[in-house]
């Protein structure tokens, strides 16, 4: 791969803060409000602690959730960053936090979610042991608190009510690795195999569902190569926040698909980002494996502009 392109054209800075928002305003009218964002620093600890920080989750009341399977356990933050203790759990892989604090844990030693509460498991979903054939990521509808579970070797989306029965799932997915809610809509990141002459390949796509599981849109364009290596999702305020490993940034897109600009840390330490969460508050966190920290950003303000992404550079 050619050395990427590091102009973005849209600079947001907020009294010198250190965010950068990247991209080229488009003439005409705007489409969508953009958020504008604070780059507020990172969550950084001894690495015999925190190796390799994977899925988020944000509880009710602030606090993070880290999934760090390479430590085998699930570190625990306060809203303002601070370490507030881990919860042990062998080869976690997936995290998901119900408004009452219950949360959903998937991991790879056994292929199971399990049910806990207040640090105990008290329970799974669906039969438990080899439930599933991988879990790269689980979410949870606030709406009807169902639970939504990405199986990637399975290519299917299973959904369980909130005490562990199964209700159904969502197919046509080519290795999905990430899931989002909204009231009316259910947005996974999966790989659709292309043909490309006597080769397949696969691609980044993000596939829409309604809530009868029926696709209704799809966000992909293998030309303009807006996504590379998209790895997490999450929705607020009609707009959908993607991390991508590849790029070291969150893509933003508006819920038509519309690629609308992209969140940087200036210090560039973003680097092969795997997870993503947003707080009821505003608050985003990205976890960056490779420097082994959450980066933290906050929400500001919200800015009526429109951007496109420059790729030529690869």
């Amino acid at each position: 791969m050619r050395a990427r392109r590091t102009i973005r054209i849209v600079l947001c800075l907020l009294f010198c803060a250190s965010v950068l928002i990247f991209g080229l305003p488009a003439t005409g009218k705007a489409n969508g409000i953009l958020p504008v964002v604070n780059d507020i620093g990172q969550i950084t600890m001894d690495k015999s602690q925190l190796w390799s920080p994977g899925r988020l989750a944000v509880g009710a009341k602030g606090t993070l959730y880290v999934a760090d399977g390479y430590r085998n356990h699930i570190l625990q933050f306060d809203a303002h960053g601070n370490y507030q203790g881990d919860i042990r759990f062998p080869k976690v892989s997936a995290i998901a936090v119900a408004s009452d604090g219950t949360l959903y844990v998937g991991s790879h030693q056994d292929y199971t979610v399990a049910v806990v509460k207040n640090g105990e498991r008290i329970g799974h979903l669906g039969k438990g042991m080899n439930e599933f054939r991988s879990i790269r990521d689980i979410a949870i509808d606030e709406a009807t608190g169902s639970i939504y579970v990405a199986d990637q070797a399975g290519n299917a989306i299973k959904i369980f009510t909130s005490s562990g029965e199964e209700i159904g799932a969502i197919g046509g997915v080519n290795l999905p690795s990430s899931i989002a809610i909204t009231e009316d809509s259910i947005y996974v990141i999966d790989a659709p195999v292309i043909e490309d002459g006597t080769e397949s390949t696969t691609a980044s796509r993000i596939s829409i569902f309604d809530k009868a599981y029926n696709l209704v849109a799809t966000i992909e364009d293998y030309e303009k190569y807006t996504m590379f290596n998209p790895t997490d999702l999450a929705v607020a305020d009609g707009i959908l926040y993607v991390t991508d490993a590849a790029l070291r940034s969150v893509l933003l897109f508006d819920t038509a698909g519309t690629f609308r600009g992209e969140i940087q840390s200036i210090d560039g330490d973003i680097s092969t980002a795997v997870g993503l969460a947003i707080s009821p508050d505003g608050i985003i966190y990205v976890s960056s494996s490779r420097t082994h920290s959450i980066k933290i950003f906050t929400i500001t303000a919200k800015k009526d502009v429109r951007t496109t992404p420059d790729r030529s550079g690869y």
